[in-house]
């Protein structure tokens, strides 16, 4: 969204039925799919032949007044797992004098009339047809005269455009003509709802709560609420068991010995997590590698919550994005680790543990030294014999 080189769109001038393309394109923008994609099935359940504006065809059959109940949901997830992407639209406009021109007017049937719709799509010669059903489609005719037929790109007329006395129409309808633009009403938070589950079970997970605009909700172009509409805070924050899987490796397994529709990668295969070579604001992704090899693939576009931003460190994903937290698994917090790997420690309970090899060890395994459990910052150091680089002694654990 908010790459220079990407965020665009080549529209097509149509007629005024053009805004419901560039709204298409911005859709697209947004990362939502069209509405009968494979990723919209579960939004689409009870809604399957019932396209809006992300329709994958702007015809006779779609609704382009509204999205999508698919489109709705994306464009929230969109917001909420990529903010380091969203960064820009985050700022106020410079300008608004679009923005007041939408009220000038009641509508653009308004200001254009059936004939000049013609005259967009068509050219200066066109007019309305005249024995075609008014605002469900636009038919026009052209310079041939309409005996030789008219034309249509299955748009709708604008809303307000006249269709009978005190009529006009809304949404491809003709219906009774509003007496008077009706008053622009504000959008307000409704309550808190209740916290969530703890998105993990040890190690510092997190709990969010929402809250909606809906109280009431903004309409006839009032105000959108302004504010959070989650919020967050840490739950589990216990250290987990020093057996316990990674976090990140747990979520790149559930993808183990399943298909996953990437061309060329078996579905038998072993997922781990790849920790390198990954860009720090893709570092709340989830990338995975095949096991065995050095072939990784984007899995999921967001980690769960909770899951830390690197392999060693305290920071911790939210909704895509990576959060200052201390090594007590609390958002914001300055608690550190000293050396000896104690949280909040300051280095007073560290005993150093030393030892050295130097023997002629017996052909197999020779014990060097026997590291304490839960130690913490270990540098083991190998000198090849005569200071040679190489020589034929390994390090074994």
């Amino acid at each position: 969204m908010c790459d220079s080189l990407r965020s665009c769109a080549i529209i097509e001038d149509n007629g005024l039925s053009a805004a419901f393309t560039i709204t298409h394109e911005l859709g697209h923008i947004f990362n939502i799919p069209h509405d009968d994609e494979r990723k919209c099935g579960r939004y689409m359940a009870l809604n399957k032949h019932n396209y809006h504006i992300m329709a994958p065809t702007l015809e006779y059959n779609t609704h382009p007044w509204s999205w999508s109940p698919c489109s709705a949901a994306m464009l929230a997830k969109f917001l909420d797992a990529n903010r380091a992407q969203t960064q820009c639209i985050l700022d106020q406009p410079i300008e608004r004098r679009y923005y007041d021109r939408m009220f000038e007017d009641p509508a653009p049937g308004a200001m254009f009339s059936a004939n000049q719709q013609c005259q967009f799509v068509f050219g200066p010669s066109a007019e309305l047809c005249p024995y075609m059903p008014a605002c469900r489609r636009l038919w026009c005719a052209t310079y041939y005269g309409y005996q030789m037929g008219c034309r249509t790109q299955h748009m709708p007329w604008a809303d307000g455009t006249p269709c009978g006395d005190n009529q006009w129409c809304h949404r491809g309808e003709c219906v009774g003509m509003a007496p008077q633009q009706r008053a622009k009403l504000d959008g307000s938070w409704g309550e808190w709802k209740n916290w969530g589950d703890c998105s993990r079970t040890c190690g510092g997970g997190i709990q969010k709560a929402l809250r909606d605009c809906d109280n009431p909700r903004p309409s006839n172009g009032g105000k959108y609420c302004v504010g959070q509409r989650e919020r967050y805070r840490p739950c589990n924050i216990q250290d987990c068991p020093w057996d316990t899987p990674g976090f990140r490796e747990v979520q790149c397994s559930e993808f183990d010995n399943k298909d996953v529709g990437i061309h060329g990668v078996p579905p038998k295969s072993r997922w781990l997590p790849k920790y390198t070579g990954v860009s720090d604001n893709e570092r709340c992704k989830l990338y995975c590698r095949v096991s065995g090899s050095a072939a990784f693939y984007l899995l999921k576009d967001k980690v769960l919550d909770g899951t830390p931003c690197y392999r060693h460190g305290d920071d911790m994903c939210i909704d895509g994005t990576c959060h200052k937290a201390g090594c007590d698994h609390r958002l914001g917090s300055e608690m550190r680790r000293d050396k000896c790997g104690i949280c909040g420690g300051d280095g007073s309970t560290c005993r150093v543990v030393s030892g050295s090899y130097n023997e002629r060890g017996s052909f197999g395994y020779n014990e060097v030294l026997k590291i304490p459990a839960g130690s913490a910052n270990i540098e083991i150091t190998q000198h090849g014999y005569g200071n040679q680089k190489e020589d034929d002694n390994y390090l074994g654990n």
